[in-house]
């Protein structure tokens, strides 16, 4: 079996091994095991000399973006192409379809225009002033009328204008006006300032120049030194102490500890070398006992009351807080540990199992043979 490829002077193909039976591709090393013969791969194509036929070069740029004078050009001529690959140009007449066309009109269609906004009204109520509106480049292609362009695409040559002069007439009953001094009421504060303002007899606000005349040559000064320096005064302030850190037990409580300037209902974070005396704690130990609740701790059973036979042996059980001090009112009695228990609880060994018997009481055991004096 094989796969063909064609090329320009070579035909190829990838022959490979398959199983006779069920035609399924197989390793390429069964078929060099068989002694099959591989079959050849290439051989040169069998080719002839082609028609002559028109060669259409690619299009030339637009001679015009827009309007109705755009054209465009290519190369068109008649060639031949041999067997070998050569290729000549010939006569126009050896080739036998219609010559295609070299020129074709482009980009006829309405250039942007400039479209200008309505005049704002003028910017000031009196004297020299300017007017102003919006000027943008915009398509006049059918089916695009009215779409917002770059500035680029319309002719620069052509804008329109988008600012103008106007006068109102000129500025007559102007005065300047000002506020009361706002007095240095800060330790830092370094100027005493007011607001001035230029209006007419009706109130409406000028531009401050508007007021300058022959009479009133300077714009009256809106700042000033301070004619009182307040002094500053420094404070160590320190929030709340906040919670305890342990609901149970010793922990640390803190709180925020800041040199500032109290003025004027406000706090005005400042250096702490600025704030004289020792700095007040920002952390302290706290003991919390909210949440709290004791353990059973129980000491040592005593000795067992009888060797054998059943005793009893007792222990001490006692409530602990976080310190290890008695505070039985925190633990639960229902879960105290058991007080008293049985112990060596095994039969007493009997004198008659004894390796000599029993003295003559019948109960101790004795501890050798029996002599009677």
């Amino acid at each position: 079996m094989s796969i063909i490829f064609v090329n320009k002077s070579l035909i190829t193909r990838t022959p490979y091994c398959v199983d006779t039976k069920s035609q399924a591709r197989v390793n390429d090393q069964l078929c060099d095991d068989a002694n099959s013969t591989k079959p050849e791969y290439e051989k040169p194509c069998e080719t002839v000399d082609c028609e002559a036929e028109w060669f259409e070069g690619e299009w030339e740029p637009c001679s015009q973006t827009c309007g109705a004078k755009g054209e465009q050009y290519r190369v068109v001529y008649c060639h031949k192409v041999f067997a070998n690959g050569r290729r000549i140009t010939v006569d126009d007449g050896n080739c036998t379809t219609e010559r295609p066309i070299v020129r074709q009109e482009c980009n006829r269609f309405a250039c942007p225009e400039w479209q200008a906004g309505p005049w704002s009204a003028c910017s000031e109520k009196c004297g020299d002033a300017f007017q102003y509106r919006s000027v943008t480049c915009r398509s006049e292609k059918e089916g695009e009328e009215g779409k917002l362009l770059p500035a680029e695409a319309c002719d620069a040559d052509k804008n329109l204008e988008s600012q103008r002069s106007c006068n109102l007439g000129p500025c007559t009953g102007l005065k300047f006006f000002t506020t009361d001094w706002k007095l240095c009421s800060k330790c830092n504060d370094t100027e005493e300032t007011r607001e001035v303002t230029c209006k007419d007899s009706q109130g409406r606000a000028y531009p401050l120049e508007k007021c300058l005349t022959d009479d009133e040559k300077e714009i009256p000064a809106d700042s000033r030194a301070c004619a009182t320096q307040q002094p500053c005064i420094y404070e160590w302030t320190a929030s709340q102490w906040s919670k305890c850190s342990t609901e149970c037990g010793h922990g640390h409580k803190t709180r925020r500890v800041i040199c500032a300037i109290h003025e004027e209902g406000g706090i005005t974070v400042v250096d702490e070398a600025l704030c004289q005396g020792e700095k007040p704690e920002a952390k302290t130990n706290c003991t919390n006992e909210e949440q709290c609740t004791g353990t059973w701790y129980s000491g040592p059973w005593t000795p067992c009351s009888a060797e054998c036979g059943g005793g009893t042996q007792e222990r001490l059980a006692v409530c602990l807080n976080y310190d290890k001090k008695p505070v039985p009112e925190w633990c639960d009695e229902a879960e105290m540990p058991t007080l008293t228990q049985e112990c060596n609880t095994e039969e007493c060994p009997s004198c008659f199992d004894s390796e000599f018997g029993c003295c003559p009481d019948n109960v101790t055991i004795a501890t050798g043979d029996f002599n009677q004096v």
